[in-house]
């Protein structure tokens, strides 16, 4: 067998793969490629000079081809089965009755499943199976060694194969010759199952057969069947996102993955092949006319479309968009795990697809993850309702707006211009003391911008975005002094953002530590395990993971705070004692506040009375007189000094008033903490120029304080603050900023505990602090990491230093952040 390389050039001046598949097609090969390679030697590739389409044997030409590719493939396909057995192999794994039931019209029959995928466009009722015959020659003369591997002579199978059932079948069926051969060997051919088409004559029919070469593990699988059979009508592979070169890790097609864990389970056949995709689906006719929307340059539309195991639909079952100045579009198709066939699928979802002519695989399933998953049962892959895909360099945007009972309603916008990358960035080198700035072009009709400090010249050192300013200038206070960053910028209108710009590095030189992420999370469904709030930092909206342990509950979804991200989050907190969350924000241009008293993903709210003088910044929530309701502690970030405002419910107390707390700025916020279990919260102080600690016990406004032996090394910062142990008293824990380690200080009062010391979480700075809670309501908080690389999440359950741990199945779409 010669594998032939076919330009993008040559393929779109014939058509496509589609349009000349089973027809008779004239190759010119370069000069220096015609010599025949010995027989031992593996054939090479060679690339093909020229090319025309000669058409059927009935004398058809390329017209006529298209004009049937268009008609699509449509009617009986039957199919005959020949159970072929090498000369010097006895066995016979199945007998006649179990190839004859294959091809039944029952669930998980060949005859079923292909009126199925086809919307009952094809069937291959009239499919039958030859008994045992043997061929003339051993295993090893079909499947000779070729450099050290087995390779199997697939023409001389075909040939030896068809020749030894020729006294036994009539290849051209009385008239209605069959569509192809289906050969089913007694042992293993060269570890691949096999699947194409023959070009010969057999019993005076001339044609191009459909075939397929299975061994016994292939037929033991409807799954792997129907994809080799896909092969036999023309169907290529598809793959998923990760150009590895390996067709079978999209398991959303049986024509890439056929049979997995989220294949259907067949009692008698292994397993079920799942639907194939639009894409192959409409290129065989089998979805067109009004089932197919194709959605040009400059338009804006919302349609529904329905799931491929949908029977009959009055909706869409597949878009189509073309991708500007060129032959190439994104599909884009429902599956739910329904029906026969995708009952088992990784999820409901609405995947879309990359079609590029001429590709080996025309149809990748995109995936938004970075890096790519290795096999696309991931949620970079699966965009559900609130998720966009964005194509910014041609400007295409995909939206799943909702969930429909028979699949989503999308919205496909190719008319909303995106703003044109950002140029000339210039980050400052060590000019400012506590920042660096960042500067770049205004582009034209943004109406925002997303900074991103990158740890590398990739992008995908980037992570999520670093500041949201409305001009072109940013200033970041953050990222450790003295060492350079790459930063990129975005711009952005209309929910939709542009590809990166270039990177230009930049650092800035303040002594200035950089704090990790604290965050402590709360219960908002009142079941006493803390849930995950997030908020999407490009369209403002909110979502709240609830959890089990953790396992995300079915019950979350979006929250609808105000979207504006003039309203900033400022942190959660029980302000109404009911033992629920509830969320408190503050207007950045107004510096007012508003609390929502969270039910659920339901809340009432209102403003709450708290100085909107924006001098006076969050410093921390604590309950700190005791009343069973959380107060908020500001800091004035000119002087230093310290109030507090004790709330009952959204109103501020009389009581409420100034703290003092040291005011000088050397005296950094770490956090609130109950470190007695008096039911009070307390306030932990870092000196930034010595690392000393400081806690204040916190009675009120009033206090008695003292220094805490927790290390003065500056390389340990703050990452959370937790009852890490059960003892009712909230505990330190830090991770060294250069080696990731890890390392928790027990509390009892001021003072740390014996116990104290290493906690071997992951070490890797990819893996970032993302908050504390007690999410299994054992009264010991956890840690919540987020890697900063692929968006995945992981839960250590904590029990002292020690844990268990496993991922969590929150979005990895960095768009959306712990606020």
């Amino acid at each position: 067998m010669t594998e032939l390389s076919i330009s993008p050039e040559l393929l779109s001046a014939n058509g496509d793969f589609f349009a000349w598949n089973n027809k008779r097609v004239r190759v010119y090969l370069r000069e220096d490629q015609l010599q025949s390679t010995a027989p031992s030697q593996k054939q090479t590739v060679r690339k093909v000079a020229a090319m025309t389409v000669l058409g059927d044997l009935s004398g058809g030409n390329k017209a006529a081809a298209s004009s049937q590719a268009a008609q699509g493939f449509s009617g009986s396909k039957p199919f005959v089965s020949i159970l072929c057995k090498f000369s010097d192999v006895a066995d016979e794994p199945r007998d006649l009755a179990y190839f004859n039931g294959m091809y039944s019209n029952t669930p998980g029959g060949m005859d079923h499943y292909w009126r199925e995928n086809s919307y009952a466009a094809i069937n291959v009722e009239g499919s039958t199976a030859i008994d045992w015959v043997v061929l003339p020659g051993t295993r090893e003369s079909y499947i000779p060694m070729v450099n050290g591997e087995e390779e199997a002579d697939l023409s001389l199978l075909f040939n030896d194969c068809t020749a030894a059932a020729d006294p036994l079948v009539d290849f051209s069926n009385g008239g209605n010759p069959f569509q192809g051969i289906n050969m089913m060997f007694n042992d293993d051919l060269d570890g691949f199952a096999w699947g194409g088409s023959r070009f010969t004559m057999l019993d005076g029919v001339n044609k191009s057969w459909s075939v397929t070469w299975e061994p016994p593990w292939g037929y033991a699988n409807n799954a792997i069947i129907a994809h080799e059979m896909g092969h036999g009508f023309g169907l290529p592979h598809s793959t998923n996102w990760d150009n590895d070169n390996y067709p079978y890790d999209n398991l959303w097609d049986v024509m890439s993955r056929a049979g997995s864990a989220y294949a259907v389970n067949d009692p008698v056949y292994g397993q079920r092949g799942q639907h194939t995709n639009a894409y192959h689906k409409a290129q065989l006719g089998w979805i067109s006319g009004a089932q197919l929307l194709e959605v040009g340059s400059g338009i804006k539309t919302t349609v529904v479309v329905d799931a491929m195991s949908d029977n009959s639909t009055a909706n869409y079952r597949m878009i189509r968009i073309p991708i500007p100045g060129s032959s190439d579009y994104y599909t884009v198709e429902s599956r739910l795990m329904e029906g026969d066939y995708d009952g088992a699928l990784p999820g409901n979802a609405v995947i879309i697809y990359q079609v590029v002519n001429g590709r080996k695989e025309p149809s990748w399933a995109v995936d938004t993850d970075n890096p790519p998953a290795n096999t696309n049962d991931n949620e970079g892959t699966m965009f559900r309702p609130g998720e966009t895909f964005t194509d910014a360099g041609n400007s295409i945007v995909i939206k799943v707006e909702a969930a429909t009972v028979d699949g989503f309603r999308v919205t496909v916008d190719t008319n909303s211009l995106i703003p044109p990358v950002p140029t000339g960035v210039n980050a400052s080198d060590g000019a400012f003391a506590d920042h660096t700035r960042i500067n770049w072009n205004a582009s034209p009709g943004a109406t925002g911008y997303r900074v991103y400090r990158c740890a590398g010249t990739s992008t995908g050192t980037c992570g999520s975005a670093t500041g949201f300013p409305t001009g072109p200038s940013f200033d970041d206070p953050n990222g450790s002094a003295g060492t350079s960053y790459y930063y990129r910028v975005k711009a952005c209108a209309n929910g939709l953002c542009s590809a990166f710009s270039a990177a230009d590095q930049g650092f800035r030189t303040a002594a200035m530590e950089e704090k990790m992420r604290v965050n402590r999370f709360l219960s908002f469904d009142a079941d006493q395990k803390a849930d995950v709030s997030l908020r999407n930092m490009l369209t403002g909206r909110w979502e709240i993971n609830f959890l089990n342990n953790r396992f995300v509950k079915p019950n979350s979804g979006p929250t609808w705070l105000f979207p504006s991200l003039d309203w900033e989050m400022q942190g959660t907190g029980d302000f109404n004692g009911n033992g629920t969350g509830d969320f408190l924000l503050r207007n950045r241009n107004t510096g007012g506040w508003w609390i929502f008293l969270m039910n659920g993903r339901n809340f009432t709210s209102g403003k709450t009375l708290i100085s909107t003088n924006v001098d006076w910044e969050m410093a921390g929530i604590g309950d700190f007189d005791g009343d069973g309701r959380d107060d908020v502690l500001l800091r004035n970030k000119v002087t230093g000094r310290w109030q507090i405002f004790f709330l009952n419910n959204r109103f501020v107390k009389a009581n409420s008033g100034p703290t003092w707390l040291f005011p000088s700025l050397d005296w950094e916020m770490m956090g609130t903490a109950d470190v007695n279990g008096n039911g009070r919260s307390d306030v932990i102080l870092r000196n930034r120029i010595t690392g000393g600690w400081w806690i204040f016990i916190m009675n009120g406004r009033n206090f008695t304080s003292g220094k805490t032996l927790i290390t003065q090394n500056m390389d340990w910062q703050i990452a959370g603050i937790g009852d890490f142990d059960g003892d009712t008293r909230d505990d330190v824990l830090l991770r060294n900023k250069l080696t990731g380690r890890w390392q928790i200080f027990f509390l009892n009062n001021r003072f740390v505990k014996s116990n104290s010391g290493f906690s071997w979480m992951f070490p890797s700075l990819d893996w970032v602090m993302q908050g504390t809670g007690d999410v299994n309501a054992n009264n010991r908080d956890d840690v919540v990491l987020r890697n900063s690389v692929t968006g995945g999440w992981w839960i250590f359950i904590m029990n002292g230093r020690h844990f268990t741990s496993g991922k969590t199945l929150i979005t990895t779409n960095q768009d959306w952040e712990v606020p």
